[in-house]
């Protein structure tokens, strides 16, 4: 159910993601992290995805995809320390995608992670484009992250002294890159809504980077909409 929960919750797609890697060998502090996430689901029933109306807004224009992209460097507690992907995908003001995931390969510094990060939401983004673009609508793709080590790696040219071991697969994205298919764009860490799906955040954080994604009490949204006449509608989630 929690697996089913995540896919409309972004807040707790990391939590779930490493719960369900205790399943064969579950400990006491395994059902300890499984209660408290079930309490904090508990107590925020009410919330759910914002979905702003686009009002005289004429699709046949250029729709921006926004991916922000982060990664946790060799978080992962088995004893290879892999690394964690997570990425949130906007179209305009709307979260359409979001994942965390365990990076296949273990990265020997930050930046790289972060470059891993970076392909596999590029990857994502694109995909999304070539599915707009089957129905006739124009798109343009916008990669956020907090990495000015990841963003240089991207943008330069071939493997270089410090990337002679990454796979040659991974290098498209400095082709993409370079015939602007994609823009990248550098993030401040404290507005990067990505950290929900790599690590734990404290509470001022989480509350900050949900307001930015639009996952927010419904019944609030509510009481806004009738006392400001926002052109906003709530979806809550099951």
């Amino acid at each position: 159910r929690l697996l089913y929960l995540s896919h409309s919750r972004c807040d707790i797609q990391f939590s779930t993601r490493l719960l369900c890697t205790k399943l064969s060998k579950p400990t006491k502090y395994d059902m300890r992290a499984l209660r408290h996430l079930v309490r904090y689901c508990m107590g925020t029933l009410k919330y759910g995805l914002r979905f702003d109306r686009l009002n005289g807004t004429d699709m046949s224009k250029d729709v921006v995809i926004t991916v922000y992209v982060d990664a946790d460097w060799a978080g992962s507690s088995s004893g290879f320390r892999k690394s964690s992907s997570g990425g949130l995908m906007m179209c305009g003001n709307v979260v359409v995608h979001s994942w965390s995931k365990g990076q296949s390969v273990v990265a020997k510094s930050s930046a790289e992670s972060e470059f891993y990060s970076i392909c596999l939401g590029t990857d994502e983004a694109l995909g999304w484009k070539s599915l707009l673009a089957s129905v006739g609508v124009e798109s343009s793709v916008v990669v956020m992250t907090d990495s000015s080590a990841a963003l240089a790696q991207c943008y330069r040219l071939g493997a270089g002294a410090s990337m002679k071991h990454i796979a040659t697969r991974f290098f498209w994205i400095q082709e993409q890159v370079g015939s602007r298919a994609v823009t990248l764009k550098k993030v401040k860490g404290l507005e990067n809504p990505a950290d929900l799906m790599t690590k734990g955040v404290p509470v001022r954080t989480l509350r900050s980077l949900l307001d930015r994604t639009g996952l927010q009490d419904s019944e609030v949204m509510i009481a806004a909409l009738g006392v400001g006449g926002s052109s906003s509608t709530a979806s809550t989630t099951p």
